[in-house]
């Protein structure tokens, strides 16, 4: 699948399905698309602790993906809401994990990406 001809709200974690078809059969690929706003997030921590890199971080209702946080404490994220919780996880255990409420702002930022940032507690 082409993912240029998509709307801005969504976005395909997956272009590609192997598939078997026998001879003259006609075989059906399934994608899952991530639709809602695309989301750059600085994660903020108390006492400026920063959120360890390689964290794993996903909006609550997404099932279609999770970002992974940079060494910049940011995380790219898809398929977000205008108010969305974000679970950040970088281990077992609440002490290794934070949430985020996340309000979107109005207007996107370059390429039509929400430049953002929340408290991760």
């Amino acid at each position: 699948v082409d993912p240029r001809g998509l709307p801005d709200d969504a976005a395909l974690p997956q272009t590609t399905v192997k598939v078997a078809p026998t001879k003259g059969a006609v075989v059906r690929a399934k994608f899952h698309p991530s639709v809602g706003k695309r989301v750059l997030l600085t994660l903020l921590r108390p006492a400026d602790s920063p959120v360890p890199f390689g964290a794993v971080a996903s909006v609550a209702g997404n099932t279609s993906g999770a970002g992974i946080v940079n060494e910049g404490n940011q995380v790219y994220l898809t398929g977000v809401k205008d108010e969305s919780s974000v679970t950040v996880r970088w281990g077992q255990g609440q002490q290794k994990q934070c949430v985020a409420e996340l309000s979107v702002p109005e207007k996107p930022g370059p390429a039509g990406v929400y430049v953002t940032s929340a408290q991760c507690l």
